[in-house]
């Protein structure tokens, strides 16, 4: 896309790299893939002014499907209290914090905010906490700033520090 852009449409001046993924990046965020016929179709997306202005939320309450007539159908998981955010999800929900909240930077450009990715035990799961390593705690280990994909892990029970290079090896491992 970016040579496309730069070289095809000659934009290479008023374009960088970084802007067109940065622009992608939001159309994409707000558009539903498409399925088109396999061949000389290539990939599609549609815009929908609605689903668009759903945030997203790792614990999301609507599940989104494209119809074969290429309309979304925007159904309830759960029930919605009236005033309640409707939400939806970029990804599935079976990745750890840190990996998802990466996944939605570098696809569409963004810090994922929602409850679940901003509490240390994602609402009490601990899909992403580690067992600490000291045999006499055991203890969940989890990030000491969920903000912040670079910080450093502890434990809650002994505060043993676990780096995050070692944290993203055993989390890419498990995957």
């Amino acid at each position: 896309m970016v040579d496309f852009i730069q070289q095809k449409c000659g934009l290479q001046d008023r374009f960088s790299a970084e802007e067109i993924h940065s622009a992608n990046g939001k159309i994409m965020m707000n558009a539903a893939s498409l399925e088109l016929p396999e061949s000389g179709y290539g990939r599609g997306a549609g815009l929908f002014p609605i689903y668009a202005m759903m945030n997203t939320s790792c614990r999301n309450n609507t599940k989104s499907n494209v119809l074969p007539d290429h309309s979304v159908e925007i159904l309830a998981k759960v029930r919605i209290k009236a005033g309640e955010e409707i939400t939806n999800q970029y990804h599935k929900p079976d990745k750890a914090a840190i990996i998802r909240r990466q996944t939605m930077r570098e696809k569409w450009f963004f810090d994922c905010s929602c409850a679940r990715c901003c509490d240390p035990t994602e609402l009490g799961s601990h899909f992403s906490s580690l067992l600490c390593s000291n045999k006499r705690c055991a203890g969940p280990v989890v990030s000491t700033d969920t903000q912040k994909n670079t910080a450093d892990w502890a434990c809650q029970v002994c505060g043993l520090t676990v780096k995050i290079d070692t944290v993203r090896n055993i989390i890419e491992t498990s995957e």
